[in-house]
């Protein structure tokens, strides 16, 4: 038997058994849910091209590992056309922490990887890095304008050298740039397909995103295609969606294939997608890691009763009905939410509000600007990206006590100065739980701890997701929780 090994997929040259076939197609494949007009219903996706014998590059430790169970003799050929890294770019104002420095060489070893760390552990510093030591041209994919902005600001600040820029309308190619991954389905013309319904309000309204599709300039295409050696994919969580492997395929060319989240793995069988256009986990610094070692400061959580009465309450009504009762529209909950940021005042507390749709923001904020004697703000998608950056150097310079935030609160808003969160928006997402606490455990001069709040909402649905949060919340061992305010 012999395994063809390609930068995309490997090939299998040989005939297989049908048993063989049989593993394969097990362990090669992955279940999801999906609504058939009249309930969920099961679906399954096979990684094993079973017609043309193939199946993603990443999942190469997999299928030996059958083979050497089921004693197959293989040979193994290497196609990959093998890259050279090039005299690497020095980092300016940058000392590398030793978990960043292990595994920024950890990756550019393995080639294939999947960094998972922490919200304030420095994703960014180590994806420069990574650029940096290889110095190959290079692709940085996010998923947002903010995003955007941010991680071209960053890495032209880090590297002193020209960084391109694909995407927002723009087409600047240099040797390492920052994309959008709208961008890059607008010149291989392909249908963008949104991750979760958070970026499909973001694709809808962010004018960069309407920017982007504009896009289809021969040039990027070829760059894409031919020449891009390395692809970090930043909040690589995403790359469960088609959207992401498509354009780890179009890069024919990259040896080095990676993505960076605080939490890319989701716990569902379809995490293997990562292995098998990403690759295998390199490190894994958690926050409570990160606050044992004095980067980030420790979190008290503390978690509220939602409504008055504490009971169970059981509805039959489908879950957006019982949201929008019982969270956007509760006027208990609501004003409990004012009370709290006015005790947080008292505190001389900085605050973030998450919230999960504008419409739950423009209550609370309505709510804050008729009850209390706050400065705040609300960012969402459709606020002029100027006036976000605007309202976010205000948080940094203590000019603006609270600012409400939808999705775009969740991935790479960078405020240290934040002292307090309010999760008002509930939800089940780990890696949403996770994003946002996060935002405020980064240091900050006389910054000795981070408060966070959270709700108990004993609904149908709503408690189930509570549990959820508090589980991954508990699952942290420098969290402290505590259950009044």
């Amino acid at each position: 038997m012999i395994l063809r090994v390609g930068n995309i997929n490997t090939r299998i040259e040989g005939d297989i058994s049908y048993h063989l076939r049989g593993r394969l197609f097990k362990l090669l494949s992955y279940t999801t849910k999906a609504f058939n007009g009249f309930a969920f219903v099961e679906v399954t996706h096979n990684l094993f091209d079973k017609v043309n014998q193939t199946f993603p590059t990443g999942l190469y430790s997999i299928v030996t590992q059958i083979f050497d169970e089921e004693q197959i003799n293989y040979e193994t050929i290497d196609i990959r056309k093998q890259a050279v890294p090039n005299k690497p770019l020095p980092l300016y104002g940058i000392e590398l922490r030793k978990y960043q420095e292990d595994i920024v060489r950890d990756a550019v070893n393995q080639q294939r990887f999947v960094i998972q760390v922490a919200t304030g552990g420095g994703k960014t510093v180590i994806a420069g890095a990574i650029l940096a030591s290889l110095n190959v041209p290079s692709l940085f994919i996010v998923h947002t304008g903010d995003l955007f902005e941010q991680a071209y600001d960053d890495l032209s600040e880090m590297l002193k050298v020209p960084i391109g820029k694909i995407g927002g309308g723009e087409c600047k190619i240099e040797q390492i740039n920052v994309c959008m991954i709208q961008t890059i389905h607008a010149v291989l013309k392909k249908k963008y397909e949104v991750f979760d319904e958070v970026e499909e309000e973001l694709s809808k309204e962010d004018e960069l995103v309407k920017k982007s599709y504009q896009v289809r300039d021969n040039s990027i295409k070829k760059f894409i295609e031919s020449d891009v050696q390395c692809i970090l994919i930043d909040e690589c969580h995403h790359i469960s969606a088609n959207s992401y492997i498509e354009a780890m395929k179009a890069c024919k060319a990259a040896l080095w294939r990676g993505g960076l989240s605080a939490t890319p793995y989701s716990g569902e069988e379809k995490d293997i997608i990562l292995q098998a256009y990403a690759g295998k986990s390199v490190g894994n610094i958690t926050a409570s890691y990160l606050i044992k070692q004095g980067f980030l400061v420790k979190p008290k959580i503390f978690y509220l009763l939602g409504s008055l009465n504490g009971d169970y309450k059981y509805s039959r009504k489908r879950y957006n009905l019982i949201y929008k009762k019982n969270i956007v529209g509760s006027v208990y909950r609501n004003n409990l939410i004012v009370d709290c940021v006015k005790r947080l005042k008292e505190l001389n507390k900085s605050v973030l509000i998450t919230v999960t749709t504008k419409k739950h923001g423009k209550v609370i904020l309505e709510l804050l600007k008729k009850k209390t004697n706050v400065s705040v703000e609300f960012i969402y998608s459709n606020v002029d990206k100027i006036l976000r950056k605007q309202y976010i150097q205000k948080v940094r310079d203590r000019q603006l006590d609270v600012i409400v935030g939808t999705s775009l609160a969740d991935e790479g808003l960078n405020i240290p100065a934040l002292d307090a969160l309010i999760l008002a928006g509930g939800g089940k997402s780990p890696t949403r739980q996770i994003q946002r606490i996060g935002r405020t455990l980064r240091k900050s001069p006389g910054k000795t701890e981070a408060i966070i709040i959270d709700f108990k909402d004993c609904y149908r649905y709503l408690l189930g997701h509570y549990k959820k949060r508090r589980n991954i919340c508990e699952a942290e061992s420098e969290f402290e929780i505590v259950n009044s305010f």
